[in-house]
């Protein structure tokens, strides 16, 4: 699974059924929004990182709720930058799997 089946996958809050209440519900558009922060940061748009940092700054130190694990590596591997993204990866750990350092620098 690539990283847009993934975003779709953390989206999907149906595959598990309905969310049981508003903390599950909450949980799972906390991933989609990090997931999707995640993407902006991978693809280097500095523009649309900061316009998300600036409407939810807690973003910027958010970890990762989801990822790699040895019976479940490939969902979670960008290929743009050969690297996986593992449960407690921040955005900045991203950035720097990316080599970018000007992302680095606004997330930071």
């Amino acid at each position: 699974m690539n990283h847009d089946a993934l975003i779709d996958f953390a989206l999907d809050t149906n595959l598990a059924g309905p969310p049981q209440n508003l903390d599950e519900r909450s949980n799972s558009m906390e991933k989609s929004s990090f997931l999707g922060f995640i993407r902006l940061v991978i693809d280097g748009d500095l523009d649309g990182v900061s316009r998300r940092l600036r409407s939810d700054p807690a973003l910027a130190t958010m970890a990762s709720p989801i990822g790699a694990t040895r019976q479940d590596a490939a969902d979670y591997f960008f290929t743009e930058i050969s690297h996986y993204i593992y449960a407690g990866d921040t955005a900045l750990h991203m950035a720097a799997a990316a080599f970018s350092r000007s992302m680095a620098g606004l997330l930071v």
